[in-house]
């Protein structure tokens, strides 16, 4: 008897296969129970003949799926368990400053990045004082933190600049008509004073732009004096 495996439904095959396993069942027992009981050959045959297609059947019903080569195989989640969402880095780009030897002469209304200012100095310091000291422009950067001398009007604007050692620093003065300043709030803000008034005239965090003269490097940091500022904006705006 032969059979078709490929068109039948899966409860066929599942009554096919369990009638088979009973027939052979019915078959082995007996013989099995009776040692000197003798079968004969074309029955032996037919009996393992049988048995093959059961097993046939059996794979149909409960197949294996194969495991792609080189990929592991992937555990089922624990009844309940809600899998962890899978998630992903992005690092922030590094900012790249062209190398100074490059760059075209500094005009007057141009405005430098503190980072790349840093980085020209840290990099070339001869070719960087040659191109910024003495020498009147606009500086855009973070503001990190403010200080202030006990006497004199003008203060301290500190930006930041990446990864750079070195820190740039502008002594701005106050605009008309502000008398005075102070630092608040542990340096983050600045405070103009005129009268009796208050007003703050920048915060930490913000893109800020000065103007003034370049001093050069003293230490590990570069100084700009007589700065003006020009403007002050939220970080990314």
């Amino acid at each position: 008897m032969r059979f078709s495996y490929c068109t039948r439904h899966p409860g066929q095959l599942a009554s096919l296969a369990l009638s088979l396993g009973m027939l052979l069942t019915g078959v082995t027992l007996p013989a099995r129970a009776q040692d000197n009981v003798s079968i004969p050959k074309s029955r032996l045959e037919e009996l393992e003949k049988k048995e093959a297609e059961l097993e046939k059947l059996r794979n149909q019903l409960n197949p294996q799926k194969p495991v792609p080569t080189g990929q592991a195989a992937v555990k089922a989640p624990v009844s309940g368990q809600v899998p962890a969402p899978a998630t992903t880095t992005t690092a922030a780009p590094a900012q790249v400053t062209p190398v100074i030897s490059t760059l075209p002469a500094l005009r007057k209304d141009e405005v430098v990045s503190a980072i790349d200012l840093a980085n020209d100095f840290q990099q070339d310091r001869a070719a960087a004082t040659q191109r910024y000291v003495k020498r009147s422009f606009a500086v855009q950067g973070e503001i990190e933190r403010f200080e202030k001398r006990a006497f004199g009007r003008s203060y301290s604007l500190i930006m930041k600049t990446g990864s750079s050692n070195l820190k740039v620093v502008c002594e701005v003065y106050p605009p008309e008509p502000y008398t005075a300043v102070y630092t608040a709030v542990h340096g983050s803000q600045i405070v103009g004073v005129f009268g009796e008034n208050r007003k703050t005239l920048a915060k930490a965090d913000s893109i800020a732009v000065a103007r003034g003269e370049c001093k050069g490097l003293e230490g590990s940091t570069i100084v700009l004096k007589g700065c003006a500022l020009k403007s002050v904006r939220p970080v990314g705006n």
